[in-house]
């Protein structure tokens, strides 16, 4: 959701700042690669607020961006080793607090109003400028039903619930990053935001990191706001609760005091969907276990899903000459049926919510025989379409476009490469050659490589002399033993060449 609090401006400014921290010996202007292109000038222009920026947010810290003299590169002086992470979230949270849609969005989340009027007297912002706000807000929430409503009912939302939920829980997260999620509604009881029975219900016995932590308050808070405080049901089918009832644990659970607040019936089907939702959007919270148990299930029982799933992922693996490990299968077939359910059920495009998009998207730029590679995805996909008639319309681009984005991991996952042939002739001195060995061994998968003395067979040959023009093979001149740069730049090359295969789909 990042397009609906960040403006262009910071958007590209936040890009500069990212290619600076993960670039530490600095990246030329001419070189930055923004979302939105813009001109030199312009640049220049983005690195000067953006150096603004950081020594505001950062008054008390090395933190700052520097330029070699005489030239255009520009490089982060970050003395105190702040935490790459902690520098992006916080300066992309200062951004979104700059947007007006900020203030409009939290009001509007933590408090009902019955006008706009009312919302802006109490912002201290015009009419016009609320009304504007709204309408771009309702351009994101049409993608879930929803839609801001704001009139005498209490509930400043209206339209589907479970889509509303959903938009929630976006909403939220996308705002709430930097620091612990705590109480956002002055009238919701603290225990909403408890999760100590959800994290043990969920076997979790550990401590879990801040992000994981932040969404499940995240998705429990807002759940119970909408089903106790507000008095709202999701209507889904009943043939979901009977499809996802092969990934419900009925150990899941709230404080007893919560469970005791719902009806028993209600309760039941909003615990299905609420595991459901932390199933789909936490994916790092469940263990392979977990999911080989829940494919487990699906292949013993006598549901449709289960048998089309399976000969769908068997022609796929023959479609595209694929042999999946038992492990890439299981990773596939679960999160295909959670995908299909997804689609099915709640008919959200997620990958459009992403703050960053799927890297799937870069493929096309980084090789374009990607292109070609996911229009013979999609020509298969709807080849298919009697195995996934399973109440998903294929015909819809949302739906299609995450299937394609699902089957073009699994399939770049699934994908096995060539060892890549190593050529090693050093001249300097005669022990040298086997350190790059040991080096390459030592950083590269055993099953990544292999070494060769025929040219005609080599893909990479490392050298400190001209052995000849071989123009299909990728060469490495090993310039010094005793800068540690060379070593760390042959490893790199190396797997930048392994790369550069796992993105050649028509190999």
């Amino acid at each position: 959701m990042r397009e609906l609090f960040l403006s262009s401006k910071n958007l590209s400014k936040l890009d500069i700042l990212k290619e600076l921290l993960f670039v530490t010996e600095g990246v030329f202007i001419q070189k930055l690669t923004l979302k939105y292109e813009v001109s030199y000038s312009t640049k220049i222009r983005y690195i000067t607020e953006l150096t603004e920026d950081l020594n505001k947010l950062f008054p008390s810290t090395d933190l700052s961006i520097k330029k070699w003299e005489n030239t255009d590169l520009y490089f982060i002086a970050n003395l105190q080793n702040l935490d790459i992470d902690y520098i992006i979230d916080y300066v992309r949270l200062a951004y979104i607090q700059e947007s007006s849609l900020y203030p409009v969005t939290l009001e509007i989340l933590s408090k009902n109003y019955s006008s706009a009027n009312q919302l802006a007297l109490n912002l201290d912002i015009s009419p016009s400028k609320i009304y504007a706000s709204i309408v771009k807000i309702n351009s994101v929430l049409e993608l879930f039903d929803a839609q801001i409503t704001l009139t005498t009912s209490r509930d400043n939302f209206a339209g589907n619930e479970t889509g509303i939920r959903f938009a929630n829980y976006f909403l939220l997260w996308s705002i709430f990053r930097t620091k612990k999620f705590t109480q956002l509604f002055s009238y919701v009881p603290d225990n909403y935001l408890d999760i100590t029975a959800l994290k043990k219900s969920l076997a979790i016995t550990g401590n879990i990191t801040l992000s994981i932590e932040t969404k499940l308050r995240i998705i429990q808070s807002i759940s119970l706001y909408r089903i106790i405080f507000m008095g709202k049901q999701t209507n889904l089918p009943s043939t979901f609760y009977e499809e996802i009832e092969l990934c419900y644990d009925p150990n899941f659970c709230f404080e007893p005091e919560i469970e005791q607040a719902i009806p028993a019936d209600i309760l039941l089907k909003e615990k299905k969907l609420i595991y459901f939702a932390i199933q789909g959007l936490i994916d790092d919270l469940y263990t392979f276990e977990h999911k080989e148990a829940v494919v487990k299930k699906y292949q013993h029982s006598q549901l449709a899903i289960a048998k089309n799933l399976a000969a769908f992922l068997h022609n796929f693996e023959n479609s595209f000459s694929l042999t999946f490990t038992y492990t890439n299968y299981i990773e596939t077939y679960y999160t295909l049926l959670l995908t299909i359910f997804y689609a099915k059920y709640i008919n959200v495009d997620f990958t459009d919510f992403y703050d960053v998009e799927p890297s799937v998207e870069k493929f096309k730029t980084l090789n374009p025989k990607y292109e070609h590679f996911e229009n013979s995805l999609k020509t298969f996909i709807l080849s298919q379409k009697e195995l996934l008639k399973l109440g998903i319309d294929l015909k819809d681009p949302k739906t299609l476009k995450q299937i394609v984005y699902l089957l073009s991991w699994s399939m770049y996952i699934a994908k096995k490469d060539q060892p890549l042939k190593i050529g090693i002739q050093i001249s300097s001195n005669i022990y040298l050659g086997q350190a790059i060995k040991k080096t390459i061994a030592d950083f590269i998968p055993q099953e990544g490589f292999a070494f060769t003395t025929n040219p005609d067979h080599m893909d990479i040959l490392i050298s400190d002399t001209y052995e000849g023009n071989y123009p299909s093979i990728y060469k490495y001149y090993f310039e010094n033993h005793s800068n540690p740069r060379t070593w760390r730049e042959l490893i790199a090359f190396i797997n930048q060449v392994r790369w550069n295969r796992k993105l050649d789909w028509e190999n």
